[in-house]
């Protein structure tokens, strides 16, 4: 099977476009200041519009920090969910202004197929994914016990390890701590595979 990728992206990103500018759609925005330490090194904002029975959500970071040299990371997440499950979902991962690696799954008659980097496809063999990374910003996951990564295109383990605070292992073995307040993701301790950042929540 050829998948033409352009036109793919295009119509996914031309259909998000367009719901930006409805301004009937309900939106939602936070936004996370990133931290290596005490320092501030960058910002993560995200976004959730409702409209029917439609979620988009839109993820962007934005960091800079040094471990004996200098990295600049950019990561980007568009996903859309109908009727409370996954249609489509997009990621991409820069480091120094090179993509090291993207992800795209979209619904096609029943089944999940994904473009791993523009050049590997295959398909999904899982259930629809009605809970994930996504969600993670806007929902606190009680009684949750795995959650759907866009990026790695597989079910993740999450748990709750003190009142309102749960650790995601990550398909490395990884783990990343998710603390809420009033239901509200607050604070997201990330194990990057260069360094241990914070993201805050500000908005």
């Amino acid at each position: 099977m050829i998948l033409n990728k352009p036109a793919t992206y295009s119509a996914i990103f031309f259909f998000l476009y367009i719901l930006t500018l409805d301004t009937n759609c309900l939106s939602q925005s936070r936004k996370y200041l990133v931290y290596k330490g005490n320092k501030e090194i960058g910002v993560l904002t995200i976004n959730k519009k409702n409209i029917s029975d439609e979620e988009h959500f839109r993820i962007e970071s934005d960091a800079t920090f040094r471990v004996v040299f200098e990295f600049s990371t950019q990561f980007t997440m568009d996903a859309v969910f109908k009727a409370g499950k996954l249609k489509s979902s997009y990621t991409k991962n820069i480091l120094n202004d090179s993509e090291r690696e993207s992800t795209l799954i979209e619904l096609e008659n029943g089944k999940y197929k994904r473009l791993k980097d523009g050049e590997d496809l295959d398909y999904l063999d899982i259930k629809h994914p009605e809970y994930s990374m996504a969600h993670l910003y806007y929902q606190e996951p009680k009684n949750i016990s795995e959650v759907f990564s866009e990026r790695f295109g597989e079910f993740l383990s999450i748990k709750e390890i003190n009142p309102s605070e749960y650790e995601l292992t990550l398909p490395d073995g990884r783990t990343n701590i998710y603390t809420y307040k009033n239901g509200r993701c607050s604070e997201v301790k990330v194990n990057h595979m260069l360094a241990t950042l914070y993201f805050k929540l500000v908005q």
